[in-house]
């Protein structure tokens, strides 16, 4: 969908726009963030500027900036690229081909511009900042989401991408050449922390040969030496559940203010890493590894998944770590589900919420009738099956040959004990053949059943 564009920006003017999705399908597949920095790229300094980007950013959060979309994909852009190569593209349809062509692996950051004008014109688009794309992987973010300035993260597969916008040309790839270093640590602690622990990280510092980890247990008190390390980030286990610890980081090198800001973080449970799959009826169940001290686990769902912002209500409190929900209703419907480890003794420890998975509700298709029959002294014939687990009601075809065209013939309800139906309208003398299926709660149909002559 084609908006506006407001501000001059680079070359041109900058755009307010809505993201045309594809499919309820490709949105399903895409609606989910369940990675950080390290699944986009292997390199430390560019991971840890992506985590502070989804922290500073987060998922669902508002882009407060100006240029909207494009000034969301410029800021991821620039926080990431020291130097980069932009390529404009006349007549260059969007598709998956042309896609993979010019962004399979590319570094983070790349800011791709989409639009259905052939020409980069600069009079509609839709800008979005590319964090990973390989022949398997897709992660994007993207700055209006709903025309609002939502903040979305995204992870699907190559055509999930491309059948989540509708735009016909790519007009712009811009990436980043080197990725950037900056001139100070900036600390922050991550929310996505997987361990009993505080995660803490900061940005990579020009010239810095390692970093020291300070910790205090009030923000204006004093801040003790924990830590050294070369790496970009530290778990700090060693902090009372349910108590909060304020940290500053300095780079070992010469001639640098001797601190980062300060940043604080709870300790509490690390947050449950869940996989979402089916149990051998269909229905949705959620896996998680125990978390180390957690006493239980919450369950929480959301219905509203396409509305903005979902809303998720608690539906289980549970001690194992699984969950199969037998509550679902429709065939077909996609669920939101979020899991929180608890820690009784305080509930300031409690874990963050798991990563939102979306998961639809496609229980099995029930197994085909196993039918009989027998012809009746008036010439009629009566089938006879046995009951199908959770069916409502089975229909009856028949057919003048065995390999013909069934005809659907009547319905009937489910029951007690044997089930059956009598054909009293046929003609008695000639053979007619007959097959059931079977119908769920759900309006799924099995597959038809065995034929029966008589």
């Amino acid at each position: 969908m084609k908006k506006r564009l407001m501000t001059a920006v680079l070359i041109i003017a900058l755009t307010v726009c809505f993201i045309p999705f594809g499919t309820a399908e490709a949105s399903a597949s895409t609606y989910m963030w369940a990675y950080d920095g390290s699944t986009c790229t292997s390199n430390a300094g560019a991971a840890s500027t992506i985590n502070y980007l989804m922290k500073k950013y987060p998922n669902l959060g508002h882009y407060k900036g100006t240029g909207q979309c494009w000034g969301y994909a410029e800021k991821i852009c620039t926080a990431l690229a020291s130097s980069r190569s932009t390529k404009y593209y006349s007549n260059y349809r969007m598709t998956k081909a042309h896609f993979r062509a010019k962004c399979l692996g590319i570094k983070a950051g790349t800011h791709l511009r989409l639009s259905n004008s052939k020409t980069f014109n600069g009079g509609y688009g839709h800008s979005i900042a590319l964090l990973k794309v390989t022949d398997n992987l897709v992660c994007w973010t993207d700055g209006n989401y709903d025309s609002r300035n939502t903040i979305q993260y995204y992870s699907g597969t190559l055509d999930t991408f491309c059948n989540t916008y509708g735009y016909r040309y790519i007009n712009m790839v811009s990436k980043p050449i080197k990725y950037r270093s900056f001139d100070n640590p900036k600390a922050y602690v991550s929310s996505n922390n997987e361990k009993n622990a505080i995660s803490l990280g900061w940005l990579k510092t020009k010239g810095a040969k390692s970093y020291y980890i300070y910790r205090s247990l009030s923000k204006s008190g004093k801040y003790s030496k924990i830590a050294a390390t070369k790496s970009l980030h530290y778990y700090d286990s060693d902090v009372d559940f349910g108590t909060k610890a304020y940290y500053k980081i300095k780079a070992v090198r010469s001639g640098s203010k001797p601190y980062s800001n300060i940043t604080s973080g709870l300790s509490r449970l690390g947050r449950p890493a869940v996989t979402e799959g089916t149990n051998e009826e269909g229905f949705i169940k959620l896996s998680w590894n125990a978390i180390d001290k957690a006493d239980k686990y919450v369950i929480y769902r959301s219905t509203n998944t396409y509305l903005g912002k979902p809303k998720y209500a608690k539906i289980a409190t549970i001690t194992d770590c699984s969950y199969v929900d037998i509550t679902t209703d429709e065939c077909g419907n996609v669920y939101g589900y979020k899991v929180k480890a608890i820690y009784s003794s305080n509930s300031k420890a409690d874990s963050i919420c798991s990563y939102d998975h979306l998961c639809e509700f496609k229980p099995l298709a029930p197994p085909a009738p196993v039918i009989s029959g027998t012809k009746n002294a008036d010439g009629s014939a009566t089938i006879t099956w046995s009951q199908v687990k959770d069916c409502t009601y089975y229909t009856v075809y028949r057919s003048s040959s065995i390999d013909g065209k069934y005809e659907e013939l009547d319905s009937a309800s489910d029951g007690a004990g044997q089930f059956s139906y009598t054909d009293e309208y046929r003609d008695g003398s000639a053979v007619w053949y007959y097959k059931v299926c079977a119908v769920d709660k759900y309006d799924q149909s099995s597959e038809l059943s065995n034929a029966v002559g008589i």
